[in-house]
């Protein structure tokens, strides 16, 4: 009897030990395949981001508005599909890695950083006539000015109250402004002109149209004006052949805006590109977050000057320009205003006026500076305006609003 229980409990200890061992070789077998799965699928997602690097690079292998498949590191295994695809005044890269039917998606929207040679605060073209300075007005970096050099000056009861008359190094410019970049011109005039993919929804205030930037760009194109009072979200463009309207109650992010007018109401905030052929207005308080841009582009012919005008309290995190095509041999030829009390973190640029009292963390380029006051119009004048180009983050990245210098940079991550 003795011997049979020895015999079972050993028979059942076997059992316990072979359970307990065949267990053990599962779970090392699970853990193991876990672990191949997890380290394939770090090795996509590298193999997406080195893709995405190589397009941020001075590459050659994809041009623009094309897509190619790339053996990403020539052992037959590691493909990337990589695209480049213009949004706006910025562009679309877009890697995926494939590997044993597996995928990995990275998507950015790409900009530019600024190179040293962008390094300045104000750029203004030499007409002849110096820049004065009066107010608390503050010019902080490299100043190119006209050969007639800087100025105090005393309007509007108030003389110039700083220290120095640019904090930096003060170097000539040139007779013309550097050219607008043509290559940009061209895209936001192509933009306008694209045809409706969809129409435009019902809209209340919880309608919300979103598209995603893996899917193909939704295009909304109406003749008569445009009122935005809901929410419209990633790949999709919005274009009016009259005008847009924003009302404040709307919710855009990452769209563009195309029409020959633009009126973005007071308290609205969001992120956005807005295109006009003529004019724009920003009414007070907007707050655009970057990477935003607000752009002005005439139409060859145009008889009348454009016009870029902010309010006060308006805060915009990106880039401003104005390229005006009417005749450039006036003084009015049609500009950008910036108000006191307006924030703007970024670059500027109008081959018109600059009409600037207000803070810029960054840059202004300018055909000629026009102060508007209630008693007068003041050539080459800057009150109280403070351009700060050491204000702006050395991370920041925004677009070539001259010609594509500097090196690429991811402005946001959409995947």
């Amino acid at each position: 009897m003795l011997k049979a229980g020895t015999l079972f409990y050993s028979i059942v200890i076997s059992l316990v030990i072979a359970l307990l061992s065949g267990s053990m070789i599962m779970l090392s077998q699970l853990s193991a395949e876990s672990f191949q799965r997890s380290l394939s699928r770090q090795e996509l997602e590298l193999n997406a981001a080195s893709g995405l690097n190589l397009l941020l690079s001075s590459q050659t292998l994809v041009a623009e508005e094309e897509e190619r498949t790339i053996d990403l590191y020539k052992n037959g295994t590691d493909s990337v599909l990589l695209s480049r695809q213009f949004w706006g005044a910025f562009e679309i890269a877009a890697s995926k890695a494939m590997r044993h039917g597996q995928e990995s998606m990275s998507i950015a929207e790409t900009g530019y950083s600024p190179n040293s040679a962008d390094n300045y605060c104000l750029y203004v073209s030499d007409l002849d006539k110096p820049v004065a300075i009066c107010g608390a007005t503050a010019l902080r970096g490299t100043a190119f000015l006209p050969k007639a050099g800087i100025k105090r000056a005393y309007i509007e009861g108030q003389n110039y109250t700083g220290s120095a008359m640019v904090y930096g190094e003060i170097r000539e410019s040139a007779k013309e402004l550097p050219p607008f970049n043509k290559k940009l011109t061209e895209r936001i005039k192509t933009l306008a002109r694209q045809e409706a993919t969809a129409a435009l929804p019902e809209e209340t205030e919880t309608t919300r149209t979103t598209n995603s930037f893996l899917s193909p760009v939704v295009v909304i194109s109406e003749r008569p004006a445009m009122t935005i009072r809901a929410s419209y979200s990633g790949h999709i463009v919005l274009i009016s052949q009259t005008a847009i309207t924003v009302e404040a109650a709307a919710s855009l992010e990452d769209v563009i805006l195309c029409a020959p007018k633009i009126i973005i109401k007071q308290g609205f905030r969001g992120n956005l590109q807005a295109f006009a052929a003529d004019s724009m207005l920003i009414e007070k308080d907007v707050v655009l977050n970057y990477p935003s841009v607000l752009g002005i582009v005439q139409q060859e012919g145009a008889k009348k000057n454009a016009a870029l005008i902010l309010s006060q309290g308006d805060s915009i995190s990106g880039s401003l320009f104005l390229c005006n095509a009417a005749s450039s041999q006036a003084l009015y030829t049609g500009g950008i205003t910036i108000p006191e009390k307006a924030v703007i973190c970024g670059s500027v640029y109008s081959n018109g006026y600059a009409d600037m009292r207000g803070n810029i963390s960054g840059s202004l380029m300018c055909r000629n500076l026009l102060l508007h006051t209630s008693s007068s119009v003041y050539e080459n004048h800057l009150l109280n305006a403070v351009i700060d180009r050491s204000a702006l983050s050395p991370y920041y990245a925004g677009i070539s609003l001259v010609e594509e210098t500097g090196f690429k940079k991811a402005v946001k991550w959409l995947k």
